[in-house]
């Protein structure tokens, strides 16, 4: 079992919640009043996507269940700066654990009111938020290979783009009492640092440079490819060989990513595709159907069809790229992990 304790500078601790079972996460309202928390109430891993949050009256002892048991997984609850919302992840369609991952708000004084889904006109997932001192929401969203951030107000839903370039950013944090946040980012020429971005003006400054080693690396060359399957268009990442004697089409290998709700980025940390590279491969990495980063539609098309359709967008990705000249058809091989792993099998 979980307990919660606030422990003051000075003074005598206090247990703010008796112990529970399967607390995941927690948060306290700006007044220190209120008490949100993220529990399945049971621990047990087979309750895991049973998560829901709960808000707690630190006077009263008196709780709410903020959705009214919605339903799906329920994690990470932040009050914003003001105390009126909690903002928190769950999935826009609480039936179905791969459906799009989406950033909800509730209004704390209102019990009958619905969540408020804030990403549904933008229609991509949510990889992780944070809550500025103005009281809206930094939220970086997966979109094809790379990452978009917005800034969102719980009140009304109105989405705001921040200019971040193309990067993959995740360990979002947002500074207590200045509009600036700090993300890690990577990309296709630089391993994981940590930058500065303004959310009113947008870029990122890179603070560290913790591998300078990396600017002598010999690297792949790069292509984004597109192809169609089955009435959806698919979106993949080539990394070639810098050089191929002759003009001769290098020996290719698919590598698929797991998930199957997830997705490839355009990094240096790409699986082993860099490594491969090294040794005279290409490496293709498909997004397939139900892959993330795209619309809730493409997510949901793989659904009772494991190792159906999403296995022949893969093979029509590789026909597309042989086709390009990117790889020998006569020289193919496929590896992955986790659900990767199931499609290399099927």
């Amino acid at each position: 079992a979980w307990e919660i304790w606030l422990h003051p500078l000075s003074g005598r601790a206090e247990r703010l919640l008796p112990p529970m079972k399967g607390i995941d996460d927690f948060d306290v309202s700006p007044d220190g009043k209120r008490l949100a928390y993220a529990t399945n109430h049971t621990g047990k891993p087979e309750d895991a996507d049973r998560s829901e949050i709960i808000v707690r009256d630190l006077d009263s002892g008196a709780e709410r269940r903020l959705t009214r048991g919605r339903g799906g997984a329920e994690s990470s609850p932040r009050f914003t700066r003001d105390g009126r919302f909690v903002v928190f992840h769950g999935w826009a369609d609480p039936e179905i654990s791969f459906s799009r991952q989406e950033l909800l708000a509730v209004p704390v004084a209102d019990e009958q009111a619905e969540p408020r889904l804030l990403l549904a006109d933008v229609d991509r997932d949510l990889e992780d938020f944070a809550v500025l001192p103005d009281g809206r929401i930094a939220a970086i969203l997966a979109d094809g290979f790379d990452s978009r951030l917005l800034l969102l107000d719980a009140a009304t839903g109105r989405a705001e783009e921040v200019d971040v370039g193309r990067r993959f950013l995740g360990a979002l944090c947002a500074a207590p009492g200045a509009p600036v946040l700090a993300a890690v980012s990577e990309d296709s020429e630089h391993l994981a640092e940590v930058v500065r971005i303004g959310p009113a003006s947008g870029g990122c400054e890179t603070l560290t440079d913790l591998h300078p080693e990396s600017s002598g690396w010999r690297r792949a060359r790069r292509t984004r490819v597109r192809w169609e399957n089955e009435g959806f268009e698919h979106h993949g990442l080539v990394l070639s060989p810098p050089e191929v004697p002759g003009g001769e089409r290098p020996p290719l290998v698919t590598w698929i990513h797991g998930g199957p709700h997830w997705r490839v980025t355009d990094t240096l940390e790409d699986y082993a595709a860099e490594a491969l590279v090294a040794e005279g491969y290409a490496v293709v990495l498909p997004q397939y159907r139900g892959s993330s980063g795209h619309e809730q539609a493409y997510a949901l098309a793989s659904r009772r069809d494991l190792g159906g359709a999403d296995a022949r967008d893969v093979l029509a990705g590789i026909d597309h790229v042989t086709g390009l000249g990117l790889g020998d058809p006569e020289r193919l091989a496929a590896a992955g992990a986790s659900y990767g792993g199931y499609l290399t099998n099927w």
